[in-house]
């Protein structure tokens, strides 16, 4: 569906969460977390096409931050297993809602306690976070 969306939008970009598989990834003419694809589509001035793998959720934000640009959720990707990835639809995204939220800051709960292996995915949180 990438590569065909990518046909029928020449010239497009592809944007791409540095959670989806490698062959989506692959393809990708630019990769972050959504803090770096806000910070990328709003670089350009002139009007593009972004062709977008990532939670569909993302559209909205990005279209916010440069209207001038047309934002393309790229649906039912298929991995390179054969499996289809919705990067479009993200799991664990959609796993936190308004109310859990507000029960986490309003209870002080769940509590996270730190655990050393923590330590591996600093830079992670700090690239899709913080920069």
């Amino acid at each position: 569906d990438m590569l065909r969306a990518k046909r029928n939008n020449p010239g497009s970009r592809i944007i791409a969460h540095p959670e989806c598989p490698a062959n989506i990834l692959e393809h990708a003419d630019f990769i972050g977390g959504t803090e770096a694809m806000r910070k990328h589509v709003a670089s350009f001035a002139e009007p593009q096409t972004f062709l977008v793998a990532t939670e569909a959720n993302m559209i909205h934000p990005l279209q916010k931050i440069a209207p001038q640009h047309n934002f393309v959720p790229i649906p039912g990707l298929i991995a390179s297993s054969g499996e289809t990835c919705a990067c479009n639809r993200c799991p664990h995204m959609a796993r936190n809602t308004l109310q859990k939220v507000r029960d986490c800051l309003r209870d002080g709960r769940p509590e996270i306690e730190w655990n050393p292996c923590f330590d591996k995915a600093r830079a992670v949180v700090e690239k899709s976070l913080l920069k």
